[in-house]
């Protein structure tokens, strides 16, 4: 289907400059400020002019062809010193920012590769995880061994047994990240082992565009040491855009 071309009428940029000037219900005009009325009048329909050339998909509100607009605005009222601000438009439905940062969103969890320098260990029986990831901050949560979880006989009141066993069953932790290449640096703010906030964690990205893989090779904890598993393992989440 064609989408509907709407077109941007230079009435509705004039409107809002005359309200300003206090002259709508006052079509009076002395000849003191007459010449300013009418450059402004000129501005306004030159800028409409140029508005409306831009066509606009009614169903995406989004432009339908790549194009450049460069507004000329004036500084101050005795200047003619010009700046331009050039906004660049694309018709491409993709997010800008999740050109510019493949991460952006929320992608969930469908396997698990445990790799030993020997051997790997998959787990994949069911998709139980999720990865957030905003412009600046990170929330991660899975299921290590990506299976059902077993349920409480009282949620309630869980035993001690069912408590150990629900903590190992689950990962999590929250907080900022910074993108350098392909390697994402996580310090969390809040971890599921507690004093591992401040910590860092390390992953390569691998694949990208609507899948994702993270391969988690370095973590830090905040008094500098580091884990026993470093080294010798290396975590890989297969990660589908949601």
């Amino acid at each position: 289907m064609t989408a509907t071309k709407i077109r941007l009428l230079p009435f509705l940029i004039l409107l809002p400059t005359f309200l300003i000037a206090g002259k709508v219900g006052t079509p009076h005009f002395n000849q003191k400020n007459m010449h300013s009325h009418a450059a402004i009048a000129v501005f306004c329909l030159w800028q409409s002019e140029l508005l409306a050339q831009i066509s606009f998909d009614s169903s995406s509100l989004a432009p339908t062809k790549a194009s450049e607009l460069v507004y000329f605005v004036k500084s101050g009222t005795q200047s003619a010193e010009k700046e331009a601000l050039t906004v660049s438009v694309s018709a491409d439905s993709t997010d800008l920012r999740s050109t510019q940062n493949p991460l952006l969103g929320s992608w969930k969890v469908t396997a698990i590769h445990y790799e030993y320098t020997d051997t790997t260990y998959v787990v994949d029986s069911l998709d139980y995880g999720r990865f957030l990831f905003t412009e600046d901050k990170y929330v991660v949560l899975y299921n290590p061994l990506m299976n059902q979880r077993t349920s409480f006989q009282n949620l309630s009141q869980p035993s001690d047994a069912e408590t150990i066993q629900a903590f190992r069953s689950i990962v999590f932790n929250s907080g900022s990240y910074e993108l350098d290449d392909d390697v994402i640096t996580n310090t969390p703010d809040i971890a599921k082992v507690p004093g591992f906030e401040d910590g860092k964690q390390y992953y390569q990205i691998g694949e990208s565009g609507e899948q994702l893989t993270l391969t988690m090779f370095d973590e830090t904890y905040p008094s500098g040491d580091k884990p026993a598993w470093y080294g010798k393992l290396k975590i890989k989440f297969f990660l589908r855009r949601e």
